[in-house]
């Protein structure tokens, strides 16, 4: 078990206990069956994004990923992680295992980085079903313009700091 379960495992058991104590063990066992409809509903999902993120690593051969997405790569590795990032459909579901699959066969930091920056702001299919129906084109398009450069920024800082503070490559 690493640090991230134990935690988990510490706030839900936390959780039972005061609702417990508070409501009662039926409110309890209530909230311990609602987790667990939840994790039925999500299992499937996790199931095929954790097998699409297996077959990805197969299906892609780690020299492909060296020569476009590697910290090697430089410029074009982030430039490739930011726009990729923006077109890839998907949640954290599936984005997750996908990126953590990719990062152990040797993307490195400031793609990766950059990547996650842009599917997070510049999400195409997110911005095109959610934002535009919602929030209209010109708040949109305001939001698109300012944040355009984010995911580059970010990845080239990422960059900087990891060379000149002399990280290592964080670990999964």
């Amino acid at each position: 078990m690493d640090a991230s379960t134990l935690v988990m495992l510490a706030l839900s058991l936390s959780a039972f206990v005061y609702l417990t104590w508070r409501s009662g063990l039926q409110a309890g066992l209530d909230g311990s069956r609602e987790g667990l409809k939840l994790f039925m509903t999500t299992a499937p999902r996790l199931f095929f994004a954790f097998a699409f993120a297996g077959m990805l690593q197969v299906l892609l051969p780690r020299e492909i990923i060296a020569r476009w997405l590697s910290d090697a790569a430089g410029f074009r590795g982030i430039m490739v992680a930011s726009v990729a990032g923006a077109i890839t459909p998907g949640g954290p579901f599936l984005q997750f295992p996908v990126v953590a699959g990719i990062y152990s066969m040797g993307a490195g930091v400031a793609p990766i980085v950059a990547y996650l920056t842009a599917w997070s702001l510049m999400g195409v299919h997110r911005i095109v079903l959610w934002e535009l129906p919602f929030l209209g084109a010109r708040l949109t398009f305001t939001r698109v313009l300012f944040s355009l450069p984010l995911p580059l920024v970010i990845g080239f800082a990422t960059r900087w700091a990891l060379q000149t503070l002399g990280w290592p490559r964080p670990p999964l």
